[in-house]
Protein backbone atom coordinates (compact mmCIF):
# COMPACT_ATOMS: atom_id res chain seq x y z
CA UNK A 1 0.00 0.00 0.00
CA UNK A 2 2.97 2.59 0.75
CA UNK A 3 5.69 2.75 2.71
CA UNK A 4 5.37 2.37 6.62
CA UNK A 5 7.79 4.21 8.81
CA UNK A 6 7.65 4.29 12.69
CA UNK A 7 3.77 3.92 12.83
CA UNK A 8 3.35 6.01 10.16
CA UNK A 9 2.13 4.89 6.80
CA UNK A 10 2.42 6.67 3.40
CA UNK A 11 0.23 6.18 0.20
CA UNK A 12 -0.47 7.39 -2.86
CA UNK A 13 -3.74 7.76 -4.84
CA UNK A 14 -3.51 8.35 -8.58
CA UNK A 15 -5.76 9.51 -11.05
CA UNK A 16 -5.99 10.63 -14.27
CA UNK A 17 -5.75 14.49 -15.81
CA UNK A 18 -6.80 16.56 -18.65
CA UNK A 19 -6.27 20.56 -19.67
CA UNK A 20 -7.59 23.27 -21.59
CA UNK A 21 -4.08 25.12 -23.18
CA UNK A 22 -4.65 28.97 -24.23
CA UNK A 23 -2.28 30.41 -26.57
CA UNK A 24 -1.50 34.24 -26.66
CA UNK A 25 -4.75 34.96 -28.88
CA UNK A 26 -6.98 33.01 -26.39
CA UNK A 27 -7.08 29.95 -28.82
CA UNK A 28 -7.98 27.25 -26.53
CA UNK A 29 -7.55 23.24 -27.01
CA UNK A 30 -8.25 20.38 -24.98
CA UNK A 31 -4.99 18.40 -24.06
CA UNK A 32 -4.77 14.70 -23.37
CA UNK A 33 -2.82 13.42 -20.33
CA UNK A 34 0.07 12.37 -22.35
CA UNK A 35 0.13 16.36 -23.96
CA UNK A 36 -0.48 17.64 -20.64
CA UNK A 37 2.76 15.77 -19.68
CA UNK A 38 4.69 18.27 -21.33
CA UNK A 39 3.67 20.88 -18.77
CA UNK A 40 4.67 18.85 -15.52
CA UNK A 41 6.92 21.52 -14.11
CA UNK A 42 4.57 24.90 -14.95
CA UNK A 43 1.94 22.62 -12.95
CA UNK A 44 4.18 21.82 -10.11
CA UNK A 45 5.15 25.65 -9.80
CA UNK A 46 1.77 26.40 -9.63
CA UNK A 47 0.74 23.77 -6.96
CA UNK A 48 3.64 24.63 -4.70
CA UNK A 49 1.96 28.48 -4.66
CA UNK A 50 -1.32 27.14 -3.33
CA UNK A 51 -1.97 27.35 0.27
CA UNK A 52 -2.75 23.81 0.64
CA UNK A 53 0.41 22.68 -0.27
CA UNK A 54 2.00 24.93 1.99
CA UNK A 55 -0.31 23.99 4.96
CA UNK A 56 1.39 20.81 7.23
CA UNK A 57 -2.14 18.95 6.85
CA UNK A 58 -3.17 19.67 3.81
CA UNK A 59 -6.93 18.87 2.71
CA UNK A 60 -6.71 16.18 5.86
CA UNK A 61 -8.39 19.17 7.31
CA UNK A 62 -11.48 18.59 5.64
CA UNK A 63 -11.67 14.69 5.69
CA UNK A 64 -14.54 13.15 6.94
CA UNK A 65 -15.79 10.91 9.25
CA UNK A 66 -13.59 12.70 12.00
CA UNK A 67 -12.86 8.69 12.65
CA UNK A 68 -10.74 8.61 9.69
CA UNK A 69 -9.80 12.08 10.23
CA UNK A 70 -7.68 11.29 13.42
CA UNK A 71 -5.57 8.60 11.33
CA UNK A 72 -4.90 10.70 8.20
CA UNK A 73 -1.75 13.20 9.33
CA UNK A 74 -1.74 14.75 5.80
CA UNK A 75 -3.00 15.04 2.37
CA UNK A 76 -1.08 16.96 -0.83
CA UNK A 77 -2.15 16.74 -4.17
CA UNK A 78 0.61 16.85 -6.88
CA UNK A 79 1.51 15.58 -10.41
CA UNK A 80 3.27 12.96 -11.59
CA UNK A 81 4.32 11.45 -14.89
CA UNK A 82 3.65 7.85 -15.81
CA UNK A 83 3.74 5.68 -18.19
CA UNK A 84 4.03 8.90 -20.70
CA UNK A 85 0.82 10.57 -19.00
CA UNK A 86 0.37 13.19 -16.18
CA UNK A 87 -1.36 12.02 -13.10
CA UNK A 88 -2.74 13.81 -10.48
CA UNK A 89 -1.26 12.08 -7.56
CA UNK A 90 -2.60 12.25 -3.33
CA UNK A 91 -0.18 11.72 -1.20
CA UNK A 92 -1.45 10.94 2.01
CA UNK A 93 0.36 10.11 5.58
CA UNK A 94 -1.28 8.46 8.07
CA UNK A 95 -0.98 6.62 11.39
CA UNK A 96 -1.03 2.75 10.82
CA UNK A 97 -2.65 0.95 7.32
CA UNK A 98 -5.74 2.23 6.23
CA UNK A 99 -8.33 -0.82 6.54
CA UNK A 100 -10.23 -1.24 2.83
CA UNK A 101 -13.72 0.58 3.77
CA UNK A 102 -11.34 3.59 5.18
CA UNK A 103 -9.04 3.51 1.70
CA UNK A 104 -12.55 3.29 -0.04
CA UNK A 105 -13.85 6.17 2.13
CA UNK A 106 -10.55 8.59 1.52
CA UNK A 107 -10.70 7.53 -2.29
CA UNK A 108 -14.39 9.13 -1.84
CA UNK A 109 -13.02 12.08 -0.17
CA UNK A 110 -10.42 12.59 -2.48
CA UNK A 111 -13.09 12.36 -5.80
CA UNK A 112 -15.26 14.76 -3.51
CA UNK A 113 -12.13 17.35 -3.63
CA UNK A 114 -10.78 17.13 -6.45
CA UNK A 115 -14.74 17.43 -8.30
CA UNK A 116 -16.24 19.95 -5.78
CA UNK A 117 -13.71 21.29 -3.78
CA UNK A 118 -9.94 22.16 -4.15
CA UNK A 119 -9.94 20.80 -7.89
CA UNK A 120 -12.47 22.59 -8.96
CA UNK A 121 -10.64 25.99 -7.46
CA UNK A 122 -7.71 25.01 -9.00
CA UNK A 123 -8.99 23.92 -12.23
CA UNK A 124 -10.38 27.73 -12.38
CA UNK A 125 -6.40 28.69 -11.86
CA UNK A 126 -4.73 29.63 -14.80
CA UNK A 127 -1.44 28.04 -14.68
CA UNK A 128 1.48 30.21 -16.55
CA UNK A 129 2.64 28.93 -19.37
CA UNK A 130 5.29 30.68 -22.30
CA UNK A 131 4.68 34.02 -23.00
CA UNK A 132 0.87 35.05 -22.70
CA UNK A 133 0.19 31.16 -22.65
CA UNK A 134 -1.60 29.41 -20.11
CA UNK A 135 -3.24 26.41 -19.01
CA UNK A 136 -6.25 24.99 -16.82
CA UNK A 137 -5.46 21.30 -15.39
CA UNK A 138 -8.96 19.86 -14.98
CA UNK A 139 -9.42 17.91 -12.05
CA UNK A 140 -13.26 18.18 -12.25
CA UNK A 141 -13.70 15.72 -14.75
CA UNK A 142 -12.44 12.63 -12.58
CA UNK A 143 -14.82 9.70 -12.48
CA UNK A 144 -14.31 8.25 -8.99
CA UNK A 145 -13.56 5.20 -10.76
CA UNK A 146 -10.33 6.40 -12.06
CA UNK A 147 -8.83 6.63 -8.43
CA UNK A 148 -6.04 4.26 -7.80
CA UNK A 149 -3.98 3.13 -5.47
CA UNK A 150 -0.21 2.86 -6.70
CA UNK A 151 -0.50 -0.90 -6.79
CA UNK A 152 -3.39 -0.58 -8.91
CA UNK A 153 -2.22 1.34 -11.09
CA UNK A 154 1.10 0.71 -11.50
CA UNK A 155 1.20 -2.83 -10.50
CA UNK A 156 -1.52 -4.00 -13.15
CA UNK A 157 0.66 -2.50 -15.76
CA UNK A 158 3.72 -4.09 -14.31
CA UNK A 159 1.47 -7.68 -14.69
CA UNK A 160 0.54 -6.88 -18.06
CA UNK A 161 3.91 -6.24 -18.86
CA UNK A 162 5.26 -9.33 -17.63
CA UNK A 163 2.90 -11.85 -19.44
CA UNK A 164 2.22 -9.93 -22.31
CA UNK A 165 -1.49 -9.37 -21.51
CA UNK A 166 -3.24 -6.72 -23.41
CA UNK A 167 -6.94 -7.11 -22.03
CA UNK A 168 -7.66 -6.21 -18.38
CA UNK A 169 -9.37 -9.60 -17.29
CA UNK A 170 -6.37 -10.89 -16.28
CA UNK A 171 -4.97 -8.21 -14.54
CA UNK A 172 -7.80 -7.15 -13.05
CA UNK A 173 -7.45 -10.35 -10.93
CA UNK A 174 -3.92 -9.96 -10.36
CA UNK A 175 -2.47 -9.97 -6.36
CA UNK A 176 0.97 -9.18 -6.90
CA UNK A 177 2.60 -6.68 -4.32
CA UNK A 178 4.94 -4.39 -4.97
CA UNK A 179 8.09 -3.78 -2.63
Amino acid sequence: MGSVEKGITELKLYSPLSGRFFDSEDCGRALNRITLSGYKREIQDALGKDEILQSEKGLAEYIQPPSLKERIISMHPGVEVWSYGMWSVLTVKCRGALSGGELETLKDEWHGQMTDGWGESFSQEAVDCDEGCCLYVDYVDTKRSSIKTEQELKGIAEEQEMHGDTGMQRAAGSTQTMG
